[in-house]
């Protein structure tokens, strides 16, 4: 992960930079004056704030440095991944609460841990967001994960969003490890959404009983959706932990009886087992809910309860807090996964038809196959790749998009709206059997292998927010690379 790296400009001073990982020509095209006009916050303990401006640029090693004025601090994520000074890093979230709570509902800042960092004295900063962003796009393709995505319900914002990350911070610095810890952004985002994780009580024995409770009430997403008075929560979680320094990680938890340590690890087994199983089930519901509806259109009482949770699974808006580099990124990850229902929550109009019939015709396709087959019919192209590409049985679906790089463009639009460029790799089912297989099907009796199709793609998007929902408007695509 690109990080801040302290630099020094021509006069000896340090300072604070932020490494976009851009090369100077790319980022003049990035909107690199409006990342310069952007500012960050420094909150101190008593509750003082600063403004935090950047100052200027500087080339290193062939990418720019946006800087700014120093800030001796450390990053709260890497503060937290640190199981030697756990109290550091515990006093380090105690400030971090503070801080937001000094701040305020209406001037919250970023809340991805990545983009936080942590004085000896307690003092808070938070950057920039897009200017940070820039940081952790740069970096490699879990920067953002770690960093940022893992910590943050995009369904949730002000002070929802901000008890939902303390608590799952608070999770970290108990349990050593985060609770949502799936390594792809679109399972992350269902794993929010369900609760799919393994509840404190569990993940770290003989904590304080009051703490861990409290940590599993914020993490539930449908609940905090209800609940009005977040600010409340976050008050209340300050006073769990106490002021910094009035005690230690340790001091939070009880001597385990005999037995104790076993009967929680089977207790714990169990649960994973269990929640596998209805995690499996509900999303499999949720992805053919068409087939379901159709083979049981008969009986009506079945239908009138899939319809039910049709209509309202429509309801609820699916982009809600997304940024749109996020919105683009769900769309062509949807691809791979022929989830052509997660492709129209991500666009308006006539956008994207063409993808969404293709992959709505490869879905019904890959659902009456493993009907009569009870096999496996569809493989996500970046599956496919990452087992070594090999050719396979005419019949299986291989689809989806690898290598997506996406970039804003200054495109000159107003507020409201935005354009981006998507590059990537579309991969679709091969329509005739190549000569380069013959040799290979021999090896099978049916003379069914096949390689799937890759196509190099860059596609110009447009992009509009409507009702607090980033969508995309438009798709011009392109064949190869396109001209800039």
């Amino acid at each position: 992960m690109k990080e801040q790296t302290d630099i020094f400009d021509q006069e000896g001073n340090p300072a604070l930079g932020f490494d976009t990982g851009l090369t100077a020509a790319v980022f003049a095209r990035s909107k690199g004056a409006e990342v310069l006009a952007e500012t960050g916050v420094i909150v101190c303990p008593d509750g003082k704030r600063e403004i935090w401006k950047p100052e200027g640029t500087a080339e290193q090693e062939g990418t720019m440095v946006v800087y700014g004025p120093h800030f001796a601090g450390e990053r709260l994520d890497v503060l937290l991944e640190e199981s030697s000074r756990k109290d550091r890093a515990l006093d380090a979230l105690r400030y971090w609460l503070g801080a937001i709570l000094s701040l305020g509902e209406e001037n919250l800042p970023v809340l991805w841990p990545a983009g936080a960092l942590v004085a000896e004295n307690g003092a808070l900063f938070f950057a920039p967001e897009r200017l940070h962003r820039l940081c952790l796009d740069a970096g490699d393709r879990d920067s953002f994960l770690q960093g940022a995505a893992r910590w943050v319900n995009p369904s949730l914002q002000g002070f929802r969003g901000a008890s939902f990350t303390a608590a799952a911070l608070t999770y970290r610095i108990f349990a050593g490890f985060p609770p949502y810890q799936n390594g792809e952004r679109g399972v992350l985002g269902q794993d929010m959404r369900e609760n799919n994780y393994i509840p404190l009580s569990l993940a770290a024995a003989g904590l304080d009983a009051g703490i861990a409770a409290f940590i599993e009430k914020a993490l539930d997403a449908r609940g905090m959706g209800r609940r009005e008075d977040s600010g409340h929560e976050l008050e209340k979680l300050r006073d769990l932990l106490q002021p910094p320094g009035a005690k230690a990680w340790d001091s939070f938890f009880s001597p385990l009886p005999p037995g104790a340590e076993e009967r929680i690890a089977l207790e714990r087994e169990r649960f994973l087992k269990r929640k596998k199983q209805a995690v499996t089930v509900s999303r499999f519901v949720r992805r053919n809910r068409a087939v379901i509806a159709g083979i049981f259109a008969a009986l009506f009482a079945l239908g009138l309860v899939i319809f039910s949770i049709a209509r309202s699974r429509q309801e609820s808006p699916s982009t809600k807090g997304m940024t749109p580099f996020e919105v683009i990124q769900t769309y062509y990850e949807a691809i791979g996964n022929l989830d052509h229902a997660r492709m129209e929550d991500c666009v308006v109009g006539k956008a994207g038809k063409g993808d969404i019939d293709l992959i709505t015709n490869y879905y019904v396709l890959s659902r009456v196959r493993m009907s009569y087959e009870m096999n496996v019919s569809a493989i996500p192209a970046q599956a496919w790749l990452d087992e070594g590409g090999t050719p396979v049985p005419r019949g299986i679906i291989v689809t989806g998009v690898t290598g997506l790089h996406i970039e804003e463009l200054n495109s000159g639009l107003g507020d409201g709206e935005a354009r981006f460029w998507a590059s990537y790799w579309l991969w679709l089912p091969s329509s005739v059997d190549s000569e380069e297989t013959a040799g290979i099907s021999e090896q099978d009796p049916s003379g069914q292998l096949i390689m799937p199709e890759g196509h190099e793609i860059t596609d110009e998007l447009r992009l509009r927010l409507q009702k607090d929902e980033w969508r995309i408007v438009e798709i011009n695509r392109h064949s190869g690379a396109a001209q800039k």
